[in-house]
């Protein structure tokens, strides 16, 4: 099954408004590595990115070209 990070102390999303990349920051009170799923979906629901990544002691940094997706 899938288990979801529910205790998620601060979620960052930056820069807004951005041409290039955008970069996805968290901290969780889960503090041992683990595997998490990045998601992106459109207004409509559909998927349009997917990535696998990895929580370091309950933080994550994540770079995102949004090139690809205009």
């Amino acid at each position: 099954g899938t288990n979801e990070i529910l205790s998620l102390n601060e979620v960052r999303i930056y820069p807004n408004p951005s041409d290039d990349y955008i970069f996805l920051d968290f901290n969780s009170s889960v503090q041992e590595n683990s595997n998490v799923t990045i998601s992106l979906r459109d207004i409509n629901g559909r998927l349009i990115f997917e990535s696998e990544e990895v929580l370091s002691k309950g933080k994550l940094h994540h770079m995102l070209d949004i090139n690809k997706f205009t």
